[in-house]
Parts: C-alpha cells; sequence; structure tokens
C-alpha cells in the first residue's frame, strides 16, 4: 500500500500543481497568468 500511494503522489504535484491557480502563481507564473 505504502508504493502505490506514494507513487501517485510523485506524480500528482506536477499535474495539481498546474490545475489550480493559486499554486501555479507560487509554482509557475507564467501558467498562472489568465
Amino acid at each position: 500500500m505504502t508504493p502505490s500511494v506514494a507513487t501517485p503522489l510523485v506524480v500528482n504535484p506536477p499535474v495539481v500543481a498546474r490545475s489550480p491557480r493559486r499554486d501555479s502563481i507560487v509554482l509557475d507564473p507564467i501558467g498562472a497568468r489568465p
């Protein structure tokens, strides 16, 4: 169960960070632009 949960967590951050504009502003200012 640990490896299965750890894998998605590592692959989700980059994808989840791009979805929300609040995180995008802190992670990727260019991607956060309206």
